[in-house]
């Protein structure tokens, strides 16, 4: 268990121990488990490639943060704040204060919410979406450039591993916290 994780569901723990994970796919009872410091390597692993998988600061001067809130904003489509900040674990005065930054940049911008005007509803301006595909590309232009330094071996190792990683994703933004 990753620290400061839920263990999964009971319901969950049997559908991995019957060979099918949360998403229906089946795997082979003989892989082998990943050993501790494993999960401890990969977690160092993610992070750092994330950290340094961006791309130099664009004209726009956004922190990672804002980036990172814009991006999840863009995924999500139109909502309220609060909601963007539960649906991505994060803190919703800290969501609100970014978005409000967002909002004076013309990267997002707010509206009243149909069911209630008393609610403001978020969403990303076309300026938002343009300077996303801009960092986007720019970090996928670095990463492409780090796998052409691994041999083929590598590459189709982390080819292979792609979908159980979307996979560790996902349960993490869904059921870990």
């Amino acid at each position: 268990m990753l620290a400061g994780k839920q263990q999964p569901s009971e319901r969950e723990d049997d559908g991995a121990r019957a060979g099918a994970d949360a998403h229906g796919a089946r795997h082979g009872a003989e892989a082998p488990a990943l050993a501790g410091d494993d999960a401890a390597r990969l977690q160092r692993a993610v992070r750092r490639i994330h950290r340094h998988a961006r791309p130099a600061r664009t004209s726009e001067s956004l922190s990672p943060t804002q980036v990172a809130v814009l991006a999840a904003l863009a995924r999500a489509g139109t909502l309220r704040a609060t909601d963007l900040a539960a649906r991505e674990g994060l803190n919703a005065t800290l969501v609100s204060r970014v978005v409000a930054k967002l909002v004076d940049a013309g990267l997002a911008r707010r509206s009243a919410d149909p069911d209630d005007g008393r609610v403001a509803r978020v969403e990303v301006t076309p300026r938002g979406r343009r300077l996303l595909e801009k960092e986007e590309e720019a970090s996928a232009s670095l990463l492409r450039r780090g796998l052409a330094r691994l041999d083929e071996t590598d590459r189709r190792a982390l080819a292979d591993a792609l979908g159980a990683l979307e996979r560790i994703g996902e349960w993490l933004r869904t059921s870990a916290r």
